[in-house]
C-alpha cells in the first residue's frame, strides 16, 4: 500500500465527515495499490449520474471547537443507477468533493480544492467507490471516481498517481452497467 504525506492526510480528514480517525494511526489515508483493495475499502459501489455542476453543488462548512473554519466541501446529488455493493436508502444520494467555489478579494470566482488533481464533479456518470454514510465520499482523494460517458476529462491527468491507470482499467473491466 501507498501512504500519502501526513499534511495532505490531516487535511483531508479535517474536511471529511466520511473520514474520522479513530486514531492517530488512522491518519494517514492508504492509497490503493490494487482494485480489491479499493473494493475493500469502499462501503458503497455504485454507477450514478452527478446532477449538480461546481455553480450548483451545495457548500458545507465544518466549523472548529472555537467557531473557525476548520474545512470545506461541496456536495453533489447523485442519480445512482447501479448498486454492486452497500444499500444506499434511496435512488438519490449525496456525495462530497473536496471541491468548492471561493471568491478572492476582487469577486472573482475560482474553483478551490485541497490536491491540484482534485476536480470538481461534472454533470456526467461515474463509476463511484464510496465511503460515509449520509455524505459519501470518495474512497481515495482521486481513486474511485472513474468517468464513464466521456464528459470528464480530468482523469486522465491523475497517471502520475501509483498505479492509477491500472486500477481504473480493472475497476471499469469489473464493474459495468449492464
Amino acid at each position: 500500500m501507498k501512504r500519502i504525506g501526513w499534511m495532505s492526510a490531516l487535511i483531508f480528514a479535517i474536511a471529511s465527515p466520511a473520514f474520522v480517525p479513530q486514531s492517530t494511526q488512522a491518519l494517514s489515508i492508504i492509497a490503493p495499490t490494487t482494485a480489491d483493495e479499493m473494493v475493500k475499502q469502499a462501503d458503497l459501489i455504485v454507477i450514478g449520474d452527478v446532477q449538480d455542476s461546481i455553480e450548483t453543488a451545495k457548500p458545507v462548512r465544518l466549523r472548529g471547537m472555537d467557531g473557525s473554519i476548520a474545512g470545506n466541501y461541496t456536495t453533489v446529488r447523485v442519480k445512482v443507477r447501479k448498486v454492486f455493493k452497500g444499500n444506499p436508502k434511496t435512488k438519490e444520494i449525496l456525495v462530497g468533493q473536496h471541491v468548492f467555489l471561493a471568491k478572492d478579494r476582487s469577486g472573482k470566482r475560482y474553483v478551490s480544492s485541497i490536491d491540484e488533481d482534485v476536480k470538481p464533479f461534472q454533470k456526467a456518470r461515474y463509476l463511484l467507490f464510496l465511503r460515509g454514510r449520509n455524505v459519501y465520499f470518495v474512497s481515495g482523494l482521486v481513486y474511485g471516481r472513474y468517468n464513464l460517458d466521456g464528459k470528464d476529462r480530468s482523469e486522465e491527468n491523475l497517471f502520475r498517481w501509483a498505479n492509477f491507470e491500472q486500477i481504473r482499467k480493472v475497476a471499469r473491466e469489473r464493474f459495468k452497467e449492464r
